[in-house]
C-alpha cells in the first residue's frame, strides 16, 4: 500500500500569547476603518491569554491534493463531483474527509489553539513572520500565485516560504481555511415556528481565503465559523493534521 509521506515539525511544550491585546485591536481597528469594520469583529478574540500546550507535531504544509488523492484511491469514500485541484495545491475536502484522512495516517485535526502556536509563535505576534504587513509573503492577491493557473486562486504549498511562521510552518495565511477539531454553537435559521432560532454546531476554520489584498482580513488570531456540521458540504476549505508526542514516537518506533 502506498503511504503519503508528511513533514512533521515539532512545535515544543510551553507557554504563548493566545488571541489579540488592547493594542493589536486598536492597530487593526487603524487598518480597516475603510472597510467599514467595528470593534466587533476582533473582540471575540479577546483578552489576550498566555496558554500552556504539551509537545506536538505538525504538518509544515496543508496536505496537498496529489497526498489527498492517494488516500482518495485507497478508502470507500465517495465525493462529490469537484472542480480540479493541482497536485501541489492545497486539497479541497470536507470535515469528515479530513478528519478520516487524519485518522488513515495516525494523526488527527488540531484544535484552533494547536493551530495558533504553530502558525504564530509564543510572542503574540499578528502574522506569522511578525506584526508588520507583507503583502508579498502569501497569496493575497499580488497577482502573483507562483504556478497557479487563472481559475485556481490558490497556490502550491511551497510557494511562500518567506510567509513561514517562527516553527517553520507555511502556507498559513492566504492560501485557504483549514479544519480544524474546534466546534462553536450558532444561530441557525429559525425554525418552522418563527420563534426561536435553531441552534446548530458549527466548526472553528483558521487561515483566510486567498487573493484577499486586506492585511486586517489575515491577522493570525482570526477564526471563521463553517456552515454547520450537519449540513457540510464541499468548500474551499483544506486542513493540516497534527499528531501528539506519543504518536509521533509511536510512528517513529514503528516506521
Amino acid at each position: 500500500m502506498d503511504t503519503v509521506n508528511v513533514e512533521w515539525i515539532e512545535i515544543p511544550a510551553g507557554q504563548f500569547l493566545l488571541g489579540l491585546s488592547e493594542s493589536q485591536i486598536q492597530e487593526l481597528l487603524n487598518q480597516s476603518r475603510r472597510a467599514g469594520a467595528d470593534r466587533r469583529v476582533f473582540e471575540d478574540f479577546s483578552p489576550q491569554q498566555i496558554v500552556y500546550l504539551p509537545t506536538f507535531y505538525i504538518s509544515r504544509f496543508p496536505i496537498t491534493q496529489e497526498q489527498f488523492d492517494l488516500f482518495i484511491k485507497q478508502s470507500d469514500i465517495e465525493q462529490d463531483s469537484r472542480s480540479p485541484v493541482e497536485a501541489m495545491h492545497p486539497a479541497k475536502c470536507t470535515w469528515h474527509e479530513a478528519n478520516l484522512f487524519c485518522n488513515w495516517i495516525g494523526a488527527r485535526l488540531p484544535t484552533d489553539t494547536e493551530w495558533e502556536k504553530a502558525a504564530r509563535g509564543t510572542d503574540g505576534r499578528l502574522y506569522p513572520w511578525g506584526n508588520k504587513w507583507d503583502p508579498h509573503r502569501g497569496n493575497f492577491g499580488q497577482g502573483d500565485a507562483r504556478g497557479s493557473s487563472r481559475d485556481i486562486r490558490t497556490s502550491p504549498v511551497d510557494a511562500y516560504p518567506e510567509g513561514a511562521s517562527p516553527y517553520g510552518i507555511e502556507s498559513v495565511l492566504g492560501n485557504g481555511f483549514e479544519w480544524t477539531l474546534a466546534f462553536s454553537l450558532g444561530q441557525g435559521p429559525y425554525l418552522k415556528d418563527r420563534r426561536e432560532f435553531e441552534r446548530r454546531q458549527y466548526v472553528i476554520l483558521r487561515g483566510s481565503e486567498p487573493d484577499t489584498p486586506l492585511s486586517w482580513v489575515h491577522y493570525i488570531a482570526r477564526h471563521d465559523k463553517s456552515q454547520s456540521l450537519s449540513q457540510l458540504i464541499m468548500t474551499h476549505t483544506g486542513f493540516r493534521p497534527i499528531m501528539d508526542e506519543w504518536q509521533y514516537k509511536n510512528k517513529t518506533v514503528n516506521g
